[in-house]
C-alpha cells in the first residue's frame, strides 16, 4: 500500500507546483513548449562526444528552477529515477569505442567514456527541461497549448485523458490494496495468487469507470 499510496501523493504533487504563482508559470504554455522544443533540439544537435560544449546549456533549466520555486531535491529525484533507461542504453559504449580519445592528467579516457557521458548529460538537459515544463504548466494546459499549436485534436485529448485516468487509476489500486492488507495478517495476502486475483479486478474495475464516463460524456 505504501508504494500505491506514494505514487498518488507524488502525481497530487506535480500539479500542486503547476499551481504555484511564479514568472515561469505565468510564461503562456505555448511559449514554453515551443521554447522547450528549440532547447531540446540544440542539446541533441550537438556531436557525439561532446561534452564540455553542453555544459553552459544548463543555464537554462537552472534560469527555469530558480524562477519557478521547484525544490531542486524533488526535480533530481525525478530525474534519476528515469536515468537507469539512458545509462542501460550508454553503458555499453565504453565497451565497444576503446579508442582513446584524450587524457586527464595521466589516465586515458577512451571514446566510449566520452559518448557514455554525453548522453547522459545530454538526458539530464532534455529531460529536466521537461519535467520543468511539466511542473511549471501542468497537463491540463499543456493539452490546450498542443491544441492551439495546431496538433491534432484527438492526440492532445488523449494525451490529456491518459494523464487524468492515471490518478484515476492508481486512487483506485490504492483503495484495493488498503483492502487487501486490511484483510491480511502478517505476511498472508502477498502471494502471486492474490497479486494476479488484484490485477484482473484492477482491469475489470478500470473497464468500468471508463464505461459510466463514457455515458456520462454522451
Amino acid at each position: 500500500m505504501g508504494k500505491i499510496s506514494d505514487t498518488l501523493i507524488d502525481i497530487s504533487n506535480m500539479e500542486k507546483y503547476a499551481l504555484k504563482n511564479t514568472f515561469i508559470h505565468n510564461v503562456d504554455a505555448r511559449c514554453k513548449i515551443i521554447i522547450t522544443l528549440i532547447f531540446s533540439a540544440t542539446v541533441i544537435s550537438f556531436n557525439r562526444y561532446d561534452i564540455l560544449p553542453l555544459l553552459p546549456l544548463f543555464a537554462f533549466p537552472l534560469f527555469m528552477l530558480i524562477n519557478s520555486e521547484i525544490p531542486l531535491s524533488y526535480l533530481l529525484k525525478k530525474i534519476i529515477f528515469v536515468s537507469i533507461f539512458a545509462f542501460t542504453i550508454a553503458i555499453a559504449n565504453p565497451f565497444i569505442e576503446t579508442e582513446i580519445a584524450g587524457h586527464i592528467e595521466s589516465f586515458p579516457v577512451s571514446r566510449g567514456w566520452c559518448s557514455f557521458t554525453s548522453i547522459m548529460v545530454r538526458f539530464f538537459l532534455t529531460s529536466g527541461a521537461a519535467l520543468l515544463l511539466l511542473l511549471t504548466t501542468g497537463m491540463y494546459n499543456i493539452s490546450k497549448a498542443l491544441d492551439k499549436l495546431g496538433v491534432p485534436h484527438v492526440f492532445t485529448m488523449q494525451l490529456f485523458f491518459l494523464c487524468r485516468y492515471i490518478l484515476s487509476l492508481t486512487e483506485e489500486a490504492s483503495r484495493m490494496e488498503q483492502a487487501r492488507s486490511a484483510r491480511s495478517f502478517g505476511k498472508k495476502g502477498y502471494g502471486i495468487k492474490v497479486f494476479n486475483n488484484i490485477l484482473s479486478s484492477l482491469f475489470i474495475r478500470s473497464i468500468d469507470r471508463a464505461e459510466r464516463v463514457y455515458t456520462a460524456m454522451r
